[in-house]
């Protein structure tokens, strides 16, 4: 901002009713609305009454009272931003214009009955010295604050590409994961949890900054952690790589999203939003955080191409797409489709309006290049785009833009972080379903068992975890793996012919963990049971049942050499 000074403040309600008092004329005829809480009037009340303290500023500044600011380049006049419960007023640093602006909080709560919380109120400037800004705070009778500050739950004014500017959010990450006690969940609940929350803790801060590459890993690292171990005090055996995990379910993962792809979609969003939204306050005040995020956005790529050749832009008046930067004809923008001729021209940012000449008649062109063609190439250059442009005929209807992705028809963060997913490759992870109808750490388990990740004795010796003996605790003929464990010991063969009995099913040949998963292929069941994968489900139980004995059975074994050893 280019002001001196602003005043921050939070507003709450007085302890005396609601009231809401309307002066109409000369005689003040006094219409009082009394709502009670609960009221389907209610949430509109706020917004009601927030109209008219914006009503008292715009008034004031109109009457020259207020010393309003402008934002750079020409910008809109700015005397205040509301939102909620929250009010920034922004003005010149002049001990007169504070003055009025206690004078018109003064009137506002007269009229409503609505008093600043002084407490909760704090002055901030720029350029100033420390004793002038609490000389003027003493005129309003409010605190003193520094830059950067905090405002609706986000730092402003910081310089984000610090590491302890981000301390907010990892602060929130270590509180949220202190809190919940992850010791007492399985495997499937810290991953809803993880999901559903942890995920979506920085996406506030994801939606304005870009996040560093440091931020970035400390806080999947804090995810990881709690996938496998549950919590901080321990460190236990990460089983699968993390870009394993960080595929979606559809894709043979386990759905966690990576934070790096969260935060470029986030970011795009305002790349759209500024093509899209023309006659919006934070377009018509391009500058600060939102011309280094716009700059940002251009240089990512999302499918091999830049924000240029991903937006593409419908003629209209030719106002509001540039001629030789925009993609509004063909798959690439005029400056790499005829580079040569891009480097003629004097104004790089011209607009379609200003190079076809519609005063004229369609067809006519007026250029502005440093110098006529000479060379063959740009004599080639410049006649293709004669030829390409000769038909574009401007109307009077405003240009719009098209997001130019996958075939879809408008924009969405959901859909450029399904096409980041794919800019990845193909993953190397065997095919694995899903199946909805079990709980998710029976999933969970038979997806590990189909990576071959479970903690058999072979897959713990691998990892030089130290082992007395990695014989299978059932048969203790063949050493423990995966694929043993569930398949070929001689006790779970013998469980695995109990269970086609009792369901009047075929043999069950299962060599390895994942052809129990695909038994139901070769089943003689109806075409809506292999569907529905009721036998998978089934199957899916009855693994995760036989680790889980598997894992007592250990246990047992272990305490009672432990006892004999002791007597």
């Amino acid at each position: 901002m280019v002001s001196e000074s602003f005043v921050g403040g939070q507003y709450r309600n007085t302890d005396r009713p609601t009231m809401f008092s309307i002066g109409s004329g000369p005689l003040h005829n006094e219409l009082i609305s009394w709502i009670k809480k609960g009221d389907p009037l209610s949430p509109f009340l706020f917004l009601l009454v927030m109209e008219a303290l914006s009503s008292i500023f715009y008034k004031a500044g109109l009457e020259r009272f207020l010393k309003d600011i402008q934002a750079p380049k020409d910008g809109p006049i700015i005397s205040h931003l509301f939102y909620a419960d929250y009010a920034l007023i922004l003005g010149e640093w002049d001990r007169d214009n504070v003055t009025n602006v206690a004078r018109c909080l003064r009137i506002f709560y007269l009229c409503s009955g609505l008093k600043i919380n002084l407490h909760k109120s704090n002055l901030y400037r720029l350029g100033v010295e420390n004793g002038d800004i609490k000389d003027m705070a003493n005129v309003i009778g409010c605190n003193t604050g520094n830059i950067p500050l905090s405002y609706l739950g986000i730092t402003v004014g910081a310089n984000m590409n610090r590491i302890n500017n981000w301390d907010p959010i990892v602060e929130v990450f270590d509180k949220r994961l202190s809190v919940w006690k992850a010791k007492t969940m399985f495997i499937g609940g810290r991953l809803t949890f993880i999901n559903s929350v942890l995920e979506s803790l920085p996406i506030y801060y994801f939606s304005f900054y870009k996040a560093l590459v440091g931020i970035i890993k400390n806080l999947e690292a804090k995810m990881r952690k709690f996938l496998w171990v549950g919590s901080n005090d321990n460190s236990k055996m990460n089983w699968v790589a993390w870009d394993w995990v960080t595929w979606p379910k559809k894709k043979r993962g386990l759905g966690i999203s990576r934070l790096k792809e969260v935060n470029e979609a986030l970011l795009y969003k305002w790349g759209w939003r500024y093509r899209v939204e023309t006659q919006s306050l934070w377009r018509k005040v391009y500058a600060g955080c939102w011309n280094n995020i716009v700059k940002l956005v251009s240089k990512l790529n999302l499918n091999g191409k830049r924000l240029n050749r991903v937006i593409l832009g419908k003629v209209g008046n030719g106002d509001d797409i540039r001629f030789w930067i925009d993609t509004w004809m063909g798959d690439l923008p005029f400056a790499e489709r005829w580079p040569h001729l891009f480097t003629l021209e004097s104004f790089k940012s011209c607009r379609v309006s200003e190079r076809i000449d519609s005063g004229q008649g369609n067809g006519v062109f007026a250029w502005n290049l440093v110098r006529h063609p000479e060379t063959d190439t740009e004599l080639k250059e410049w006649h293709e785009c004669k030829e390409a442009v000769n038909m574009v005929r401007l109307s009077n209807d405003r240009d719009s833009w098209i997001w130019n992705i996958n075939g879809q028809d408008g924009f969405s963060v959901n859909s450029v972080k399904k096409t980041l997913i794919h800019d990845r490759g193909n993953n190397q992870l065997p095919n694995f379903k899903w199946c909805k109808w079990v709980p998710i750490k029976c999933n969970i388990m038979a997806w590990r068992g189909n990576l071959d990740r479970l903690a058999a004795k072979v897959n713990l010796r691998r990892r030089n975890v130290e082992i007395a003996s990695v014989m299978c605790p059932f048969c203790d003929e063949y050493e423990e793996s995966v694929d043993h464990l569930f398949t070929a010991c001689s006790v779970a063969i013998r469980v695995w012919t109990a269970i086609n009995v009792w369901c009047k099913i075929p043999p069950i040949f299962a060599f390895e963990f994942k052809d129990l998963l695909d038994t139901q292929k070769f089943f003689p069941w109806g075409e809506k049971c292999k569907k529905d994968h009721q036998w998978t489900d089934y199957y899916l139980v009855l693994v995760y049942m036989e680790k889980q004995e598997r894992v007592g059975f250990q246990a047992d074994q272990e305490k009672l050499r432990d006892n004999q050893l002791s007597c």
